[in-house]
């Protein structure tokens, strides 16, 4: 396990409003695997993790405005909506709690992954949740990424860089290798907050076709526009006119003024050799050894 990347702040920070503040974490898992679907989670930064938390909270204040979803402090996974941003969202609740240690019903919180993971890349954890109806109400929720063989957890509570509640922490991405580890992660996690049961929801999420193909359509005009404009009669007249504008310019410069455009580009030229000479350099290096380093079910689409 490892710390990916840490945000600014975390979900119930003075920046967001009393209306959301703390309330909004469902929004947030969702706006994490929304995000996950266009940037691979090993590619976010620290401003991914605080644009993921302000999109939550957004959406979840629009819902909360349009009557979409009830003024409570819990919702269930139903409440969340089907299409965001052109992007279709189905779920698919397991209604299979599990627990650390396997008791019937329950499956253990590996099985569980595992089942998750085998037909979807997303998932949403549902720790601290309450039984309503045969449904959850989600007290604490959790977004769970698979990426390369890797698992990652989005969790947008204040969090240290072990992945464990702190006052002052902030959102964090935790990296696993494997489910063993992720499994190993939960249940500490959930120690630390009295809870013993959970629920992993499967999520799986497609952009609408349509939009999809009008997406690409619209690149591939652009795309045809800008090949034309680079080949048309009036940009070629434009070239040549900015051409003879720099040969003009250069006829009528003093002595002085050509010097010192001759020193200019002498020095840029020595620059280019030079980084290129040092990058050729650096990858003829052996690598060196670092000193004191030690050796060694929800489912939305």
């Amino acid at each position: 396990m490892s710390l990916l990347v840490s945000g600014g702040f975390h979900q119930a920070d003075e920046r967001f409003t009393d209306e959301s503040r703390g309330k909004q974490c469902a929004f947030i898992t969702l706006s994490a695997l929304l995000t996950a679907q266009n940037t691979p989670v090993s590619e976010w930064n620290s401003a991914t993790i605080d644009n993921v938390l302000l999109q939550g909270d957004e959406m979840y204040l629009n819902a909360l405005d349009n009557c979409q979803i009830p003024r409570e402090q819990f919702l269930l996974v139903d409440h969340l909506p089907k299409i965001v941003s052109n992007h279709f969202l189905t779920d698919k609740p397991s209604n299979i709690p599990f627990e650390c240690e396997t008791k019937p019903p329950y499956h253990t919180i590996n099985s569980a992954l595992l089942n998750t993971f085998i037909n979807a890349n997303y998932a949403i954890l549902i720790l601290e949740g309450y039984m309503t109806y045969y449904k959850t109400l989600i007290k604490h929720s959790d977004s769970l990424i698979k990426h390369s063989d890797s698992f990652y957890l989005f969790d947008s509570h204040a969090r240290d860089t072990n992945g464990f509640p702190d006052p002052n922490g902030t959102a964090v991405v935790m990296k696993f290798n494997n489910t063993v580890h992720l499994e190993q992660h939960i249940c500490s996690l959930s120690m630390g907050l009295n809870a013993n049961l959970f629920e992993i929801v499967p999520v799986q999420i497609h952009m609408d076709q349509c939009n999809k193909t009008r997406l690409e359509k619209d690149r591939e005009y652009h795309k045809q526009k800008r090949l034309e404009k680079s080949h048309s009669p009036f940009n070629q007249i434009r070239l040549e006119k900015a051409r003879e504008s720099k040969k003009r310019k250069r006829t009528q410069e003093t002595d002085s003024q050509r010097q010192s455009r001759l020193q200019k580009a002498k020095i840029y030229k020595k620059q280019k050799r030079t980084e290129k000479a040092s990058g050729n350099h650096n990858e003829q290096l052996p690598p060196q050894p670092e000193k004191n380093k030690p050796t060694g079910l929800f489912t939305k689409i």
